[in-house]
């Protein structure tokens, strides 16, 4: 029986210039809004952008700091789709967005005069534009303003269900799919943990409010393997 295969899957060479006219190279304050400035031209433009390499920020050159941003639809997909698989028993929709897209951007810090330069590298795609901004994770989330992530974290916190929450959203013509609200609150999840495990802030919670409460932990690793509370 054979097993999935990992056979690089053939990509265009096409070189389509989308978005013009682009931005110039220019400089800024801070790598954040050198990124963000890109984002935004790219926003209705149909594609999007996603840090690529971030090693040179720990490794900067004689100038400074560096990161490189691409395409989010750079990189080489492959076909793990295994052939012996029924139809009936496929997961739908695990297509790559992937397509070897060279567009390239660089964010090089000038360290001497204080500021990030920005300048587009590779100014050509091998796709067309798309339609949809609501394709682009890095548009649906960038897009948020404020008082929308302050709507949201409210509703999470309500307990409100996702479907209600994107209604909620598609009123206000804000276009999101279940990942983002996820995603949301999976980071308000480990912002109220403040850095430790979930048994741990429970634990910590407990003797908080003088409940009574039993923890065991494992001898070599101190990881909890029982915890007992019981309420006043």
């Amino acid at each position: 029986m054979s097993s999935s295969s990992n056979t690089p899957i053939p990509f265009p060479t096409d070189r389509i210039m989308i978005g013009e006219p682009l931005l110039p190279d220019a400089t800024y304050t801070t790598d954040r809004d050198l990124a963000q400035a890109y984002i935004s031209h790219s926003y209705d433009r149909g594609y999007g952008i996603v840090l690529a390499n971030s090693a040179g920020m720990n490794r900067p050159n004689k100038l400074g700091r560096r990161k490189v941003y691409r395409c989010d639809r750079w990189g080489k997909p492959q076909d793990r789709k295994n052939p012996d698989v029924h139809n009936s028993r496929k997961r739908a929709y695990t297509g790559s967005r992937k397509y070897n897209c060279p567009f390239t951007i660089e964010a090089q810090e000038i360290k001497a005069e204080g500021h990030w330069r920005g300048r587009i590298l590779v100014p050509y795609h091998n796709h067309t534009a798309s339609e949809l901004v609501a394709s682009y994770p890095i548009h649906r989330q960038g897009r948020f303003a404020d008082d929308v992530a302050e709507l949201i974290k409210v509703q999470l916190t309500r307990k409100t269900c996702i479907g209600t929450i994107r209604q909620l959203l598609r009123d206000r013509r804000i276009n999101t799919s279940k990942s983002d609200i996820y995603n949301i609150r999976n980071k308000l999840r480990l912002k109220e943990l403040g850095g430790t495990t979930a048994i741990q802030w429970l634990a910590d919670t407990l003797k908080d409010r003088d409940f009574f409460f039993r923890i065991e932990t494992a001898n070599d690793s101190n990881r909890v393997i029982r915890l007992f509370f019981a309420y006043p």
